[in-house]
This record gives structure tokens, C-alpha cells and sequence, in this order.
């Protein structure tokens, strides 16, 4: 995963300041605004014309169009400060209504900032994931969750969101370099040294226990495949057979 994030950040500059709606566009009572980069604490002091709330406090402030001070809405408002926020960096969150014009007005507003930009689909999870805030399968298990279907579905996707899936392979990635040190260790040092023999001994049964494991889950995570997508399921018959019938009672 080192590997994985120091190519996305040679290839990614966070230097910008990102922003969009994180809770749908549909109309609503209330829209969430994520804003997160280096100047988040510029723009909301800007937006409120005051200075930044406490930290993690929801706060009431009225939000502002710098540049003819026309009330855009009545906001309640988050700041997140470095790293404790979801991308690591510092974060403001503006809990707005979530009328058409609100919204419209505001992410406007929002995009006149310098260096400030609407922020790609997936971008704030991409830079919670360079900044260490999640790991892969972490965010592998975000996106499950945000498209779960049933509980199932869900239960599955909390259980890897919150590291289980990860925890697991960091185990075996610990065990796997164990292993190949102590076999680089015969091979280097084991007749000037004199290390045991027993050490190779221990090895090889590590390694199959390994093995063992790792086919197990490969062979179960068929089963996570298709708690994920589903099953496609066809009934077909004579005409008047039941079909319907069956569909219906299986729906219920």
C-alpha cells in the first residue's frame, strides 16, 4: 500500500483545495457541503465572516458572498482541522438547506476561492487513502456500504470498513516476513553463525499453515462476490404454470 500511495502522489497534487456536495443533489431539508485542502480555514472565515469555530463543534454562522456580502444561508458548520478529519487534511463541512438555489449559490460561491475547485467523483476518499486516514480494503469496503442493498449487504461492508479485512492481511504480511528472514538468515549466516537447524524446521510448517489459509479465503471470498452483486435468478415454465405465483411469494 506504501507502494500504491507514493505513485498516486507522484502522480496527484493535493495542493488544491476541493469541494462538493457529499449527500446528494436531490432536493432535501438539509445538504452537506465538504470542503477539504489548505485553504478551508480561509474560506470559512470568509464565508462567516468570523473566526474559526472550535474544532469538531457544530456551530450556527450565517454564510456570506465575499464579494457583496449578500446572505447565501444559515448554515451549521464543522471545522475539522488537520489530520483528524476523514481526508486528513483540514476539512470544513457546511450543513446548508438543501434547496436548488441554496446549493447553487453556495458551490458558486465556493469555486470563485482561489486555487479552490469542485472535487472529482471518489477524490476525497482518494486523498483520505494518500494520507494514511484509510487502507485499501478500507475503502474497497466505503464504497460497498454507500451501494448496499440489503442488510446483508451492509453488515458485510461494515465489518471490512472497519479494518477487519485489512487486520487480517496485515497478519499473514507479518508472518510471510518472518519467514523470509529467518530462511535469509540460514542462507546468509546458518554455517558461520551455527543457527539450529530448527529454525528452517519452524518455517516450513508457518508456511503451509499460510498456504492453508489463504486458499481458504480465496475460496470464501466467492461467497463475498456474491453477497456483493447478487444472484441472477431466472424462472421460466409453461404458461400458467405458477411463475407469478412463486415470484410473489419469494418477494414477500
Amino acid at each position: 500500500q506504501r507502494r500504491v500511495r507514493g505513485l498516486f502522489k507522484r502522480n496527484c497534487s493535493s495542493s488544491s483545495t476541493i469541494f462538493n456536495v457529499v449527500s446528494g443533489f436531490s432536493k432535501s431539508a438539509t445538504s452537506i457541503i465538504r470542503i477539504s485542502g489548505p485553504n478551508s480555514s480561509i474560506i470559512l472565515e470568509s464565508l462567516t465572516k468570523k473566526k474559526l469555530p472550535k474544532a469538531r463543534e457544530a456551530s450556527l454562522r450565517s454564510l456570506y458572498k465575499p464579494s457583496s456580502n449578500q446572505l447565501l444561508d444559515k448554515s451549521i458548520v464543522l471545522w475539522f482541522p488537520n489530520p483528524n478529519s476523514f481526508t486528513g487534511e483540514d476539512s470544513v463541512e457546511l450543513h446548508v438547506h438543501g434547496g436548488k438555489s441554496v446549493l447553487i449559490d453556495t458551490l458558486s460561491t465556493l469555486a470563485q476561492f482561489e486555487n479552490s475547485r469542485f472535487s472529482e467523483p471518489g477524490e476525497f476518499t482518494k486523498r483520505a487513502f494518500l494520507n494514511g486516514k484509510l487502507d485499501l480494503t478500507e475503502v474497497e469496503g466505503l464504497s460497498d456500504l454507500i451501494n448496499a442493498e440489503t442488510e446483508q449487504q451492509r453488515l458485510q461492508a461494515l465489518k471490512q470498513m472497519n479494518g477487519e479485512l485489512g487486520l487480517l492481511y496485515e497478519t499473514w504480511r507479518k508472518e510471510l516476513i518472518k519467514c523470509m528472514a529467518n530462511v535469509e538468515a540460514i542462507i546468509d549466516f546458518g554455517e558461520d553463525e551455527l543457527i539450529s537447524d530448527e529454525v528452517f524446521i519452524q518455517v516450513l510448517p508457518a508456511i503451509k499453515k499460510l498456504i492453508i489459509e489463504i486458499q481458504a479465503h480465496v475460496k470464501d471470498a466467492r461467497r463475498g462476490e456474491k453477497l456483493r452483486e447478487g444472484a441472477l435468478v431466472v424462472l421460466f415454465g409453461s404458461p400458467n404454470a405458477g411463475k407469478s405465483s412463486l415470484l410473489n411469494c419469494l418477494s414477500n
